[in-house]
């Protein structure tokens, strides 16, 4: 069941910065401005139900399995989609808006490409 649904409409050009770090970070469209170069901007989306661990993150075509979810996430993703992807399988979470993902390191982000949260 999809929990989360979006598409990509800006990639800020730092992004290749942050993937260096296995990191991504999302904002919707009204993203503040002085973040947007840092970060993957994406339409605005309906959040249906709180992401939890073992759910699934994919972007595009890649799929990573949720290993941790700060307490934070479920609310400012709802408010303005806003959340820190961290590509390093870790249980725990350092920060209370980080996702933790494990799989393959993105390489490249897309314009157009869904980003999804799905149980």
């Amino acid at each position: 069941m999809k929990k989360y649904e979006v598409v990509v409409n800006e990639i800020g050009e730092s992004i290749a910065q942050l993937l260096i770090q296995d990191m991504l970070v999302l904002f919707d469209e009204d993203a503040p401005t002085d973040l947007s170069g840092f970060a993957v901007c994406h339409s605005k989306g309906s959040f249906t139900e709180q992401v939890a661990v073992g759910d699934m993150f994919y972007l595009g075509d890649r799929s990573y399995r949720i290993t941790a979810v700060g307490h934070q996430v479920n609310h400012i993703l709802n408010q303005m989609g806003h959340a820190t992807i961290k590509f390093d399988g870790a249980d725990l979470t350092r920060l209370p808006g980080y996702i933790h993902v494990k799989g393959d390191d993105p390489v490249h982000i897309s314009l157009g490409e869904k980003i999804v949260i799905a149980s």
